[in-house]
């Protein structure tokens, strides 16, 4: 099986940062694309004006920074990438982004920032898993 264009969620997290290492060699090996996207999170529709826009810009901070390790790495490996951010629920985001740019491979972390210690799953992972019909790498 070969890849042409692989997804990359990235959320800061140790999880994260695996599948960015996984990714980036499975990239290279294979001459693919990379697609890096960070799902800041929703904001609900009743938090309006100043106080909306503030939470917007405070998550789409936390989304830079929670890409740049994953820059670096693609910079170090001398990958190309193009990337996303948007806003959502995490699992079907990702699964919606995975469609929209023609992905043929999800590569992420088993669990993020939010999932408790004892699963075995992240959330978002098992979601993601139930909504794609590619093949998804999920990272320890």
């Amino acid at each position: 099986m070969r890849f042409t264009k692989i997804l990359l969620p990235v959320d800061g997290s140790e999880h994260s940062g695996k599948a960015a290492a996984c990714a980036v060699e499975l990239v290279k090996a294979m001459d693919a694309q990379l697609v890096l996207l960070n799902v800041y999170g929703h904001v609900a529709s009743l938090l309006m004006g100043e106080g909306r826009k503030a939470v917007l810009d405070e998550l789409r901070a936390a989304g830079e920074k929670a890409l740049e390790p994953a820059r670096a790495l693609c910079a170090e490996h001398g990958v190309a990438f193009s990337e996303k951010m948007v806003e959502g629920e995490p699992g079907g985001s990702i699964a919606d982004v995975a469609k929209a740019e023609g992905c043929d491979c999800i590569v992420m972390g088993s669990r993020g920032l939010t999932d408790t210690e004892g699963l075995v799953l992240g959330s978002t992972a098992h979601k993601v898993l139930h909504m794609v019909d590619i093949p998804v790498l999920v990272v320890r």
